[in-house]
């Protein structure tokens, strides 16, 4: 009999506690069917596969009630469902940006556990939730870190130990120099062995998006669902109140001094406009594309979405 897996290293910043007590009711669940089943909920397309008893594993609301096995429930009184060999596991491959443009963080206002609240970090936060909640529901949980290339890799995987070493991951990550996520993308390509559920967290301050959308449309080609987080700091889409600041480039190092007060308007209108074109290129690449602000708790932006998502889905 199995039971969710919960990481008990207490080190890991990204993964809290308290967010997890707010999201343990949700579980994070395919659109669509890809190759295979996902665990529990969702069925093989697999014509001819066998659908013999395979293993037992904790309900979870929203699961078929005719797969509740009473006689266990009688004796243990906890709620397990049986699952089928026809059943197959979903794979979600969650690729974080950590860019320089990420390391953004404002007024360095703080998470609940120190880190400061960097677009990064607040892109840790949420891939730390998804991949909890991937694991949590027996699904395979891959972790890619991408910025001029790609920096690190986790092969997907489903077990504790697994989501351990993901977070460690996680936390390593260091911040790179550039903005080049197709690179990424296409190195983490040639690793892939099935196709899932692409998830990419960025800012997508990014002067290749064409390269990045070519990449994207490639991962559509080969029928992944692939969903797209926006990052975005309250303080990048309003410049501040004063007189005269100094503007560096994070990535290219230039500086420039100038009144906010002469450039606002332009300002606002460029940062809508890109923001408007990562969505439209998403849109018609046929991804899902999700705008979070920092300034929204991250459980809350998960919560959002996949109540969302799950009522698209039935």
């Amino acid at each position: 009999m199995t039971t969710s897996p919960r990481p008990t290293n207490p080190r890991y910043r990204f993964l809290e506690p308290a967010a997890l007590q707010e999201l343990k009711n949700l579980r994070f669940i395919a659109k669509r069917i890809v190759e295979g089943s996902f665990a529990g909920r969702h069925r093989s397309n697999i014509r001819g596969s066998s659908v013999e008893f395979a293993d037992y594993r904790e309900y979870s609301p929203g699961d078929d009630l005719r797969r509740l096995d009473w006689k266990v429930y009688l004796r243990t009184r906890r709620p397990y469902i049986r699952t089928f060999d026809e059943e197959t596991n979903l794979t979600v491959l969650l690729a974080v940006d950590t860019s320089r443009s990420m390391d953004f963080g404002g007024r360095e206002s703080r998470g609940a556990r120190g880190a400061a609240l960097t677009k990064l970090n607040y892109a840790r936060y949420l891939a730390a939730a998804l991949a909890y909640l991937v694991v949590q529901s027996r699904d395979q949980a891959g972790l890619a870190l991408v910025a001029n290339d790609l920096a690190g890799w986790h092969a997907p995987g489903s077990t504790h130990r697994h989501l351990d070493g993901l977070l460690n991951l996680l936390e390593r990550a260091e911040v790179g120099k550039s903005t080049r996520l197709g690179a990424g993308l296409e190195s983490l390509f040639t690793l892939v062995r099935r196709r899932g559920i692409l998830i990419l967290v960025s800012d997508f301050l990014d002067e290749n998006l064409d390269d990045l959308f070519r990449m994207v449309r490639l991962y559509r080609h080969r029928r992944f669902e692939v969903i797209l987080f926006h990052v975005i700091h309250p303080e990048e889409q309003a410049l501040p109140y004063g007189r005269n600041f100094r503007f560096v480039d994070s990535e290219g190092g230039g500086e420039l001094e100038v009144d906010p007060r002469d450039v606002e308007q332009g300002y606002a209108a460029a940062f809508e406009a890109h923001r408007l074109r990562v969505r439209n290129l998403a849109l018609g690449c046929g991804c899902e594309y999700e705008p979070v602000e920092t300034g929204v708790t991250y459980p809350d932006a998960i919560r959002a979405y996949l109540r969302v998502r799950e009522a698209f889905a039935r």
